[in-house]
């Protein structure tokens, strides 16, 4: 696994597609899945360094596939960031609660402030794995 490594899940193709090719730009390895289910899958057979939902799934709820994720060990710590449709106060608690580490509104510029965000999570957990250096 690498932190690099990401799975994607949109329910709209053209907006899974147009992602994707973001996200590859930046150098990161994407996975996609049109569903939940098959986003689980494709998180579970080869453990990814994060997880992007989409809140407008056809199968099953975002807070249902984050539960699915911190339940299983291969994707326990991976950084989940929500694509969201709302963006009330409670919408962002309700996803905190749920155990994501990012929000976003899906909106003009969402695209950018996905990059910088997942650029933020990738730093940290690199930062993080690297062993303290002795003197």
């Amino acid at each position: 696994m690498s932190i690099r490594d990401v799975v994607l899940i949109e329910s709209n193709a053209p907006a899974l597609a147009y992602l994707k090719s973001v996200l590859e730009q930046a150098g990161y390895a994407v996975r996609t899945a049109l569903t939940g289910k098959e986003g689980l899958i494709e998180a579970w057979r080869a453990p990814t360094g994060t997880v992007i939902i989409s809140d407008e799934l056809l199968d099953l709820g975002y807070g249902e596939i984050i539960q699915k994720l911190r339940g299983d060990l291969r994707t326990a710590q991976a950084k989940i960031i929500l694509l969201s449709t709302h963006s009330q106060p409670q919408d962002v608690m309700t996803a905190s609660e749920a155990g994501i580490n990012e929000f976003i509104v899906k909106r003009r510029g969402a695209d950018a402030e996905l990059l910088a965000k997942l650029n933020a999570l990738t730093e940290t957990a690199t930062t993080a794995t690297r062993a303290p250096r002795r003197t």
